[in-house]
């Protein structure tokens, strides 16, 4: 199951996010500077886990007094005996008899109907009042769904006899249990956790006695508890152990756990990313004055407290033990606010990498940042900006869409425009094999197609903001070493942007040479837009009714090409669309691109 969308009104800066749709896949990115609001949206969707909005939640002078917040959740295939735990569930909350009335809802019925279902909860300041509802016609759906039981009656006659009559009744009602049913609902829902800065970090020691008296309040005692988890470690158990036993399984639970961790954590210390995470204990006479120790240990032996150790490291192996304690039982979705602040450029990848597995664990992680680093330029699909708008306040849109168009628009922009073409962030170091191409829209269909036609995905595909800045695209695979193409769009016969840049590009790094430009630089010759790659009735695989006009570009629009390509990009990643539905005319086209690609990048 996954968070589908969301609604926020009336918290802190925001005063309506709108219906704020995520992707389909299980990594969502907020991206948008900072006091846009990321951290308020992230602390909003907290609160819907918690059933209680946070009192500094309040907008200051807001004349509303109803604070809202909507969760859609949709169903995936995994969830097939979701319905059978709600049905127990509910059960119990309407002291539903099992025993005397056997299940009492059809869920075929229910899992035929429902696909994605809403819970809305909302606090009324002025009454002090918190209430939850669920969406009419998911109430409607269930209520239809209870089953009939037969019920036996001795009926007395005139005649002095009895007759049996058997009728069949509903088990219960259903139509006034909206509160109920969206309670039940959302205990069935994946458990929200928020991970922010103040992620509780690992300590050079802790004390024996605070484990065994359960002190929380202890400093360091989440993370702690992490550690034993992970490692599988009972450090109130060990400690009891004798010296012998307890120095060897001290070592596997050691090796266990830094095995994990060195999986995550790829940077270098001398050359090196192999680093033990490691504990011991200082046995005393008495718990109080005993301790587990904790200690970071290197290549060279060297055995080093966590708080000597760089607040990065520190951070990370706090962070994932968190991670991974958290999400070790359970399916979560998972929000983590500015994750890596305290990281290296490079470590902050490491995160991502982290999330990557989560993914596929089957959690779901919705993450903000402002960070280049923390953008992934092969999913440009996950990204909703966060914008502060004067009049507006927090609102969220997709980097596709235009709602708005300001100044707070263009800065949460530029850590997209940076991750994806003036960064060294991500160019300058990890991609070896880059594909420079116009825009946004040019990244969707050629990610698409190169999926579909199952092309070599061994190198990067880089959208630029525009043609007129593919030379800076360039002069960063240049400047480090990186090898590179560069497509263009053949514009004679509309604007000139393209052929000029090419022809300053082959004059600036080629001397005019037209056989030696070709090489790096392709012109799509007699095709004026990435769209006319494509026939019409390649276009209406995404939108049956469009209406036929000069050409493909033409007919889907300049305002609206990029959610045009988006859409089409994800009807490939769920399916919807096959390559045995596209026309021959844009199989043939793309081919050509991709084989030039593959040639010139002698992949």
């Amino acid at each position: 199951m996954k968070l589908k969308s969301f609604n926020i009104r009336n918290y802190k800066s925001i005063q309506d996010t709108g219906d704020v749709q995520l992707c389909r896949g299980r990594i969502a990115t907020l991206a948008g500077q900072n006091e846009s609001g990321k951290s308020s949206i992230l602390e909003a969707v907290r609160d819907f886990e918690e059933l209680n909005f946070s009192e500094d939640s309040i907008p200051f002078g807001s004349e509303q007094s109803t604070q809202e917040i909507n969760c859609v959740f949709e169903l995936e295939k995994t969830d097939g005996d979701f319905w059978e735990q709600f049905e127990s569930s509910l059960a119990e909350s309407l002291k539903v008899s099992h025993e005397q009335a056997g299940d009492f809802l059809d869920t075929s019925k229910i899992k035929k109907a429902i696909k994605e279902f809403g819970v809305s909860e909302s606090m009324d300041r002025d009454k002090k009042q918190f209430s939850i509802s669920v969406n009419k016609d998911i109430c409607q759906i269930i209520n239809a769904s209870v089953l009939e039981k037969e019920t036996t009656t001795e009926v007395q006659k005139e005649d002095g006899t009895t007759e049996t009559k058997t009728e069949k009744q509903r088990i219960i009602d259903l139509s006034d249990k909206n509160v109920e049913i969206a309670d039940t609902l959302l205990a069935n829902t994946p458990k929200i956790v928020l991970f922010n800065d103040f992620c509780d970090l690992l300590p050079d020691k802790f004390s024996i006695a605070d484990l065994k008296t359960k002190n929380t309040e202890a400093k360091g005692y989440t993370a702690v508890k992490n550690f034993e988890k992970i490692a599988k470690a009972d450090f109130v158990k060990l400690y009891e152990m004798d010296d012998l036993n307890r120095d060897a399984t001290e070592e596997k639970h050691n090796e266990t756990i830094s095995v994990d961790f060195t999986k995550v954590w790829k940077q270098r210390i001398h050359a090196d990313n192999k680093i033990k995470i490691a504990y011991k204990f200082e046995k005393r006479e008495s718990e109080e004055n005993s301790f587990v120790l904790f200690y970071v240990e290197t290549k060279d032996k060297q055995k080093i407290r966590p708080r000597m150790r760089s607040k990065g490291l520190i951070w990370f192996l706090s962070f994932w033990m968190e991670l991974m304690a958290s999400g070790a039982d359970n399916k979560l979705i998972i929000l983590a606010d500015e994750p890596g602040l305290y990281l290296h450029i490079r470590a902050q990848e490491d995160i991502l990498a982290v999330f990557e597995e989560l993914a596929k664990q089957g959690h779901q992680i919705i993450y903000s940042t402002h960070s280049p680093n923390l953008i992934e330029t092969n999913h440009l699909e996950r990204i909703n900006l966060v914008i502060n708008d004067q009049t507006k306040g927090t609102i969220v849109e997709s980097i596709t869409t235009s709602k708005i168009d300001s100044k707070n628009k263009q800065d949460a922009l530029q850590p997209i425009a940076n991750a994806i073409g003036f960064s060294v962030s991500d160019l300058a170091l990890t991609n070896k094999k880059n594909v420079l191409l116009e825009g946004v829209s040019d990244y969707f269909y050629y990610m698409g197609m190169r999926k579909l036609l199952q092309q070599n995905s061994h190198y990067s595909m880089i959208p630029g903001i525009g043609v007129r800045k593919q030379n800076t695209l360039i002069s960063f695979c240049l400047g480090y070493g990186l090898d590179w193409v560069a497509i263009f769009d053949d514009d004679a016969t509309r604007g000139k942007d393209s052929q000029k840049k090419f022809q300053e590009i082959k004059d600036e790094l080629f001397d005019g040479d037209d056989q030696e430009a070709q090489k790096k630089l392709y012109i799509t010759k007699g095709i004026s837009s990435v769209e006319n790659m494509f026939t019409l009735s390649d276009a209406k695989l995404v939108d049956d009714g469009l209406q036929s006009k000069f050409d493909v570009a033409a007919t889907i629009g300049e305002k609206r090409k990029v959610v045009f390509s988006k859409s089409f990009y994800e009807k490939i990643e769920n399916g919807e669309i096959a390559k045995s539905k596209l026309s021959k005319t844009a199989i043939d086209n793309f081919t050509k691109v991709f084989e030039w690609i593959e040639t010139q990048l002698s992949l």
